[in-house]
């Protein structure tokens, strides 16, 4: 399903070296029996950049989210086991926005330690919120993005990745 909201790149177009939405092993529909959720990542897209890149907000809104103490990373194309490294450390370093139209993006792998904004702060398109790190599940430096919906509330908070309509 498309999204309702008019997206910008969260990367500026000259630092990209390359845009793929099925390469990666985490870009599919799947359930955790952990969180009792069902995820579907399908529409997510990967920003390949050099590590330290800007990463922009893409629409304006509310941050709802972040993480910024991980140092991890596991870049094998596996899935990390569980005494590796825990399935709320697999996006790594992360912010997560809410826009209009119940519309959520989440940029996720960012740098550790240098987020930009704070939950509850409103942000406005093209405000840098981190720089493309390398933690988390993440083969290479690169900023996974996905603009996504929630299907049902807490507890099990089942999502929905939609497919991003972009600003020309």
């Amino acid at each position: 399903m498309k999204c309702k909201n008019l997206y910008s790149y969260p990367i500026d177009n000259k630092s990209i070296k390359k845009i793929t939405t099925s390469e990666s092993p985490a870009h599919r529909k799947y359930h955790s029996d952990e969180h009792n959720a069902d995820y579907d990542l399908t529409n997510a897209i990967d920003f390949l950049c050099d590590v330290g890149t800007p990463v922009k907000a893409a629409l304006e809104g509310k941050v709802v989210r972040v993480q910024d103490s991980i140092t991890k990373n596991w870049n094998l194309y596996s899935v990390p086991p569980k005494n590796i490294m825990a399935l709320n450390e697999q996006d790594g370093n992360f912010v997560v926005l809410r826009h209009a139209n119940r519309e959520f993006s989440i940029y996720s792998h960012l740098k550790p330690n240098e987020i930009n904004v704070k939950e509850g702060e409103t942000v406005n398109v093209g405000k840098v919120l981190d720089y493309i790190g390398h933690t988390g599940w993440s083969i290479v430096p690169h900023l996974h993005f996905m603009v996504f919906r929630f299907l049902k509330s807490k507890p099990a908070r089942d999502l929905e990745s939609l497919e991003p309509r972009w600003k020309k």
